[in-house]
């Protein structure tokens, strides 16, 4: 006998009923899941949209990648974005915007921006303090659209946001920094939200998955998780609770030249996960109660 949707006939009407309204809510919460951007460099170039072929379930950025220097820190081989500061011996920053000009995510209370992304240390792991962000940003409508703009460019000293920063070879460090500042650039001198974390080590050669949550929890407060395998941090987390910042649209990476941290990228997600609309909710409601509806009417016509 085939079960419909999978769902034994030995279970009562009542259990088969929180069944089947358990799994319609689990498909309308993930469905509130927008993926901005999603690049695993399968092209071997870092171009916008007019150089990039997408492939898989790969979802672009909607400018490409741009290096504040000349083009020299950046490059892309075997399926990865290459970050190396010796290569223009001065501090590394590339970025890239994940919404279209003017339309930066702004998140409401209840809603999520997360980063989740592969990196590896390439050939060694440094002991340089926030050797290695990643940040996110608002852009102010004054967006980046050339390499070699230089440290504190004019385009990038406006933008408001946060980021992680980490130390490559010690486990003291790493931690989340906002930039309130608009006169530096984005990884200038930004003070810590909270304390510093403990982690593990790190190993050269090795990649490790990075997972960081922005959740507005109300108008006056951003949550902050941080979480990276492979034995290094287990989801930890901070919160601005001063005026923090709610809308993004750029995504930036800063490698210190100081003893160059090189790194190597990878599956570099950007998700939005929005609150569930009204009617949504609605509809759940009146699916449930129809069910419901249905089974005490099933139940008569079996007595």
């Amino acid at each position: 006998m085939k079960y419909i949707l999978g769902i034994h006939p030995r279970f009562s009407p009542r259990w088969r009923l929180l069944f089947l309204f358990l799994n319609f809510c689990a498909s309308l919460a993930s469905s509130q899941a927008t993926v901005l951007l999603f690049d695993q460099f399968n092209d071997g170039n870092r171009g916008g949209p007019s150089a990039d072929v997408a492939s898989g379930s790969e979802v672009l950025s909607n400018s490409g990648w741009w290096d504040r220097s000349n083009n020299l820190a950046m490059s892309v081989n075997s399926n990865v974005l290459r970050i190396n500061p010796a290569a223009v011996g001065g501090n590394a920053q590339i970025l890239t915007y994940f919404t279209p000009s003017g339309s930066p995510v702004a998140l409401a209370v209840g809603e999520t921006l997360r980063l989740t992304m592969d990196f590896s240390f390439v050939g060694s792991t440094p002991n340089v303090s926030n050797g290695f962000s990643v940040g996110f940003f608002n852009s102010n409508g004054t967006r980046t659209s050339a390499d070699n703009t230089g440290a504190n460019g004019g385009n990038r000293i406006d933008d408001l946001g946060y980021a992680v920063r980490t130390n490559p070879g010690a486990t003291t460090g790493t931690g989340i920094t906002e930039k309130t500042s608009t006169t530096v650039d984005y990884f200038t001198s930004l003070p810590l939200i909270g304390t510093t974390m403990t982690t593990g080590a790190y190993s050269a050669n090795t990649t490790y998955t990075m997972t960081w949550d922005l959740t507005l929890t109300s108008s006056t407060q951003m949550d902050f998780s941080l979480s990276i395998n492979g034995g290094i941090l287990s989801a930890t987390t901070r919160s601005d609770t001063v005026s923090p910042t709610t809308s993004f649209d750029t995504l930036s990476f800063f490698n210190f030249n100081s003893t160059p941290v090189v790194v190597d990228l990878d599956n570099v997600k950007v998700e939005y996960f929005a609150v569930p609309e009204p009617h949504g909710i609605f509809l759940s409601a009146l699916v449930f109660v129809g069910l419901v509806f249905f089974c005490k009417k099933y139940r008569r016509s079996k007595i």
